[in-house]
């Protein structure tokens, strides 16, 4: 006897938080609906990260889905070696679609933030396929290398065949364009944010992250001792990767709390007055919705993050950041954002009008185009015969 429920797989990339934040704000909002619902998440290096988010409430299968980005130790990009995971996309995907087949992976639909091969795996199923996504590794490569395009033609086919792909705000408009046949723009997806309580003490708050890939603690340790002279901010430090010796400084520093746990650290930015963070699309989201005023690092050659600072110091809702800020320039830095950015950045932010129903919209309009697929006019006897 088939489920009387829909089942619905979920294949999150290996790479970032951004994606999974995104997919959790979407699987919640399924569950909302459909209570019943099966959902069985694919991913590998952020398997334990979804199910502390997660829990018993959906099921798991730990399977690598293909690209990762390789830092340098500076934290940039190390472009050559993520390319060479590029190269070869096509035998991994093939190989990878091969084994998923194999092992009898099946579901009603699927949804993918964003792994391209999950759109062709749904092809050869027969089922609807749906992509959430902020950029798409087809657009990143091509930022990284426009030569190599054996690999893109085959990313870019894969891509194509997804039945809706959803894009939050701050979406790069050449990716739209890319992919304007199946594109649906929809407001910014986001989690509630965790309440936290902090007590008021006169100073300005100020959030210093090494968020998303780690890419920040070198510098940020470099900047601790510049941070205890900086009196008149109180510093809550979130960095995982600090030396015993930093770690001590930060401990006896009366101006800077060490923030641990990464859903903790999230929770505090709408308590900031304003925020150091590498530019990913969640934190920026976050400080977005928040109305947080941000200075936003770029990563060393990362299109995806140099797009984000850019888009959102062009609307004058961020500030960016050099790394070579992260230096004896830090104070004064810090200082100048304070006296001319702050601002006017603040009143920018308070006079947008930032949604944070992306997730209901890709909802609904996921559960139209299934009804519509299958032919059926309630999504929970998909299964049905």
């Amino acid at each position: 006897m088939l489920e009387q429920f829909p089942h619905i797989a979920v294949f999150a990339s290996d790479e970032g938080f951004g994606h999974i934040v995104r997919q959790e704000a979407v699987i919640k909002e399924i569950l909302s609906r459909i209570p019943d619902a099966r959902i069985t998440v694919h991913t590998n290096a952020k398997l334990a990260a979804m199910k502390e988010k997660l829990g018993d409430r959906v099921q798991y299968r730990d399977v690598f889905n293909n690209v990762l980005t390789i830092k340098t130790q500076n934290g940039a990009l190390d472009r050559e070696r993520t390319l060479s995971m590029f190269r070869d996309y096509e035998a991994k995907a093939s190989a990878w679609i091969r084994r998923a087949l194999e092992d009898g992976v099946d579901f009603d639909f699927c949804i993918s933030d964003f792994v391209p091969e999950a759109f062709e795996l749904a092809r050869l199923l027969n089922r609807p396929s749906f992509g959430v996504a902020h950029f798409t590794w087809d657009w990143f490569f091509a930022c990284l290398d426009p030569t190599e395009t054996k690999s893109l033609s085959k990313m870019e086919e894969y891509i194509g065949r997804a039945t809706r792909i959803y894009f939050p705000p701050f979406t790069p408009r050449s990716l739209l364009e890319k992919h304007r046949r199946v594109a649906k723009e929809v407001a910014f997806i986001i989690n509630e944010f965790t309440p936290i309580s902090i007590a008021p003490n006169g100073m300005r708050k100020c959030l210093i992250m090494d968020n998303g890939t780690n890419t920040l603690a070198r510098l940020i340790g470099k900047v601790v001792p510049t941070l205890t002279t900086l009196t008149e901010v109180n510093f809550f430090l979130g960095a995982a990767h600090l030396s015993g010796e930093t770690l001590r400084m930060v401990e006896g520093a009366p101006n800077i709390v060490h923030v641990r746990g990464l859903k903790n650290l999230h929770s505090h930015i709408p308590k900031m007055d304003f925020i150091i963070a590498r530019g990913g699309f969640n934190t920026l989201t976050e400080c977005l919705i928040s109305k947080i005023p941000s200075m936003l690092v770029e990563e060393g050659g990362n299109p995806e993050v140099k797009e984000n600072v850019r888009l959102a110091a062009e609307g004058g809702y961020a500030s960016a950041f050099a790394t070579s800020d992260f230096g004896p320039n830090f104070a004064r830095r810090i200082r100048l954002f304070i006296e001319c950015e702050y601002d006017v950045i603040k009143a920018n932010l308070e006079a947008a009008d930032f949604s944070k129903t992306g997730p209901a919209e890709v909802c609904t309009d996921i559960f139209e185009q299934v009804e519509a697929f299958y032919g059926r006019g309630d999504c929970r006897a998909l299964s049905e015969p």
